[in-house]
């Protein structure tokens, strides 16, 4: 599923959506959504697929007013809920993070993005129910973000260079 965007690619000025599409790998289609509770207009969050829980998760982007968000919404395929922490320690607000999916952890992996402050070079685990962890990597800029059973790879502008650590998963 697809939610919201704006201009070009969503990085450009003008309207800003709120509306889900989905691509079946030939065709877009917006669904029939069960409720009317959905993320509100943004550009540049991210979104990545949870294949564990079969849900999509998205975070941050910026709003109509130019506000960076730190709100985690979930979408089943015919409903959206956000996602509610009780964690003291989460994720800033953001927009243009880049997210994928760690299968081995069974966590979404979210990397960097652009704050008020400036870029950030943090990264998140996420596999629902609050499970939020926190692991700083060295890097200040990303493109790209992919992760395979044993290795997260970085992939920066000005060419290729793979960091890697080593991230303690705990359960919270």
């Amino acid at each position: 599923g697809v939610s919201g965007g704006g201009g070009i690619l969503g990085t450009q000025p003008g309207t800003l959506l709120a509306d889900t599409w989905e691509y079946d790998g030939n065709n877009w289609a917006q669904p029939a959504l069960l409720d009317l509770i959905t993320p509100s207009a943004r550009r540049l969050p991210t979104m990545v697929f949870d294949r564990l829980r079969g849900v999509m998760v998205m975070f941050g982007g910026e709003t109509t007013l130019g506000r960076l968000d730190d709100e985690t919404w979930e979408y089943n395929g015919r409903r959206w809920w956000r996602i509610l922490s009780t964690l003291t320690t989460n994720p800033a607000a953001r927009k243009g993070p880049a997210m994928s999916y760690h299968q081995a952890r069974g966590a979404s992996v979210l990397f960097g993005g652009g704050a008020s402050g400036g870029l950030l070079d943090d990264t998140w685990f996420y596999r629902g129910e609050g499970s939020i962890i926190s692991q700083t990597i060295a890097p200040t800029t990303t493109w790209r973000i992919t992760s395979s059973d044993q290795l997260l790879t970085i992939n920066f502008p000005g060419g290729l260079v793979t960091r890697t650590a080593t991230i303690t998963f705990t359960e919270k």
